[in-house]
C-alpha cells in the first residue's frame, strides 16, 4: 500500500515533490555493480542521480545549514564505503535514506532540539510552483505555506517529523518507510496519522486567516 500524498492538511499538495519510481532500472543496476567493482564514474553518476533528493530530505529532517552539506556529503562517502554490503535487497534510494536518516538522528542527539525555526531555502520553497502553475498570488501562497509548514515541522517530534517528511514529502510507501526507519508498519501509521493531525492544527490559522483575506477581497 502506498503512502500516497498528504491530502488530509490542505495546500501541501503544492508543495510536495514530483517524486520519481523508487524502482531500480538495469541501468542504475549495472552502476552499482560497477561502483562495487571500484569504477569511481559509476558513483559518481549515482551521486548525481541522488545528491540533490537527498540534500532535500536532510534539510527538511534537520535544520541548521551550517550542517546539512556536511551532512549529505557524508551520506555518500560512508555509502561508498559500504557498496560491498549493499545486496539489493531494497532499491538503492531507499538504503541512501536509511544511510541519511541514521546521521540525522546522530545529529539530533549531538546538537539537541532542532532550532524553532530556520529560514526555508529558497530552492526548497520553490519545489513543485512551476510545474503547479497559477497565478503570481498562488506562488505566494505556496511560499507562506511552505514556512508555515517548516515551521509545523520543526514543532513535531522527531519521530513524527521524519513519518510525515518521509511519506507526505518524499513519496514513500508505509512498506518502504518501514524498512528505512526500522519499525513495523503499523508503527508508521500511527505517527503519520499522530503528525497529520498536529499538522493541521498548527496550519488551522493560516488558512483561517488566507480565507478571510480572500473573503475581504472578494
Amino acid at each position: 500500500m502506498s503512502g500516497g500524498t498528504f491530502r488530509e492538511v490542505p495546500g501541501l499538495m503544492s508543495v510536495t515533490n514530483d517524486v520519481p519510481g523508487s524502482g531500480a532500472g538495469d541501468g542504475e543496476r549495472q552502476l552499482v555493480e560497477a561502483a562495487r567493482r571500484g569504477d569511481e564514474r559509476a558513483f559518481e553518476a549515482l551521486v548525481l542521480k541522488y545528491q540533490d533528493r537527498i540534500y532535500r530530505l536532510i534539510q527538511r529532517l534537520v535544520s541548521g545549514s551550517d550542517v546539512i552539506d556536511d551532512l549529505a556529503q557524508e551520506v555518500f562517502i560512508r555509502a561508498y564505503r559500504s557498496l560491498g554490503d549493499f545486496k539489493g535487497e531494497s532499491s538503492l534510494y531507499t538504503w541512501l535514506y536509511k544511510i541519511a536518516l541514521n546521521l540525522c538522528r546522530n545529529h539530533y542527539r549531538t546538537r539537541g532540539r532542532r532550532p524553532a525555526h530556520e529560514e526555508l531555502d529558497e530552492a526548497d520553497g520553490a519545489v513543485g510552483m512551476e510545474a503547479a502553475g497559477g497565478t503570481p498570488e498562488d506562488e505566494v501562497f505556496r511560499r507562506e505555506f511552505w514556512d508555515h509548514l517548516r515551521l509545523g515541522l520543526d514543532e513535531l517530534p522527531a519521530e513524527q517529523r521524519e513519518a510525515v517528511v518521509f511519506c507526505d514529502l518524499e513519496g514513500m510507501s508505509y512498506e518502504e518507510m518501514a524498512g528505512v526507519i526500522g519499525v513495523p508498519i503499523g508503527t508508521v501509521r500511527s505517527r503519520i496519522f499522530r503528525g497529520r493531525r498536529a499538522l493541521q492544527e498548527r496550519l488551522a490559522p493560516f488558512h483561517a486567516a488566507r480565507a478571510g483575506a480572500q473573503g475581504r477581497a472578494t
